[in-house]
């Protein structure tokens, strides 16, 4: 077989497609179908539906609020500058003045004679208070109320209140330590009280005795010479 020749038996399948096709001739163009069809094609996809947010969002949206108001929380009960924290219910504390500036005091700070200390405290629950002091001495004064024969001092529950006196420190060498004894009924117990400790312990016992009552608090200062 020359080269450009196609075999015989292809010759005849052609032949036969060609009959085929003019005996079946192709249907005529649908122009209303192919008008639905490009009308399909010119519409915009339809939107894709928005992604669902991950679990984890929820929970940070709860948690961050209630984070920040702990946080908040924390911020609110924090000790108020110069105090040293409720013990109990009971909570005694005082400024200081010195050369004519008023600061908050520090407790255990050492002063001078001359210098002037003003009490302040916070009672919660508890409608009274004696403030008894116990100088290097051992001697025993009753400086809150005036009046050591009559009622305990009365005090406003709630906020930290200021007392409106202040006391000037005297050459007694130091330490100074003043009980507030809240809640007693006359000033003779809250004096008992003290007494009775500084003999079982001196300085020492009276600062431990707001560990043992929650009713008593303790602030004590040392004396320069």
């Amino acid at each position: 077989m020359s080269s450009g020749e196609l075999p015989r038996a292809h010759d005849e399948r052609l032949a036969a497609f060609e009959r085929e096709v003019a005996a079946e001739p192709l249907p005529a163009f649908d122009f209303a179908a192919l008008r639905a069809a490009s009308h399909r094609v010119e519409e915009p996809p339809a939107e894709r539906p928005p992604d669902k947010a991950p679990w984890w969002r929820g929970v940070f949206a709860v948690l961050v609020p209630l984070t920040v108001a702990a946080l908040a929380m924390v911020a609110i009960r924090s000790p108020e500058p110069g105090t040293h924290g409720t013990k109990g219910h009971a909570d005694l504390d005082f400024f200081v003045d010195k050369d004519g500036e008023v600061r908050p005091g520090v407790d255990g700070e050492t002063l001078a004679p001359g210098d002037r200390v003003q009490f302040s405290y916070r009672a919660d629950g508890l409608d009274s208070l004696v403030i008894v002091n116990v100088d290097g001495t051992g001697t025993i004064t009753v400086f809150f109320p005036e009046d050591e024969q009559g009622p305990p001092g009365e005090v406003i529950p709630g906020g930290r209140q200021l007392l409106d006196f202040s006391v000037a420190l005297d050459d007694a060498p130091g330490p100074e330590v003043f009980v507030g004894v809240f809640g007693v009924g006359s000033v003779g117990e809250a004096v008992d009280l003290v007494e009775l400790s500084f003999e079982g312990g001196g300085h020492a016992a009276l600062l431990e005795l707001p560990l043992t009552d929650d009713a008593v608090d303790v602030v004590r200062v040392e004396k320069s010479p």
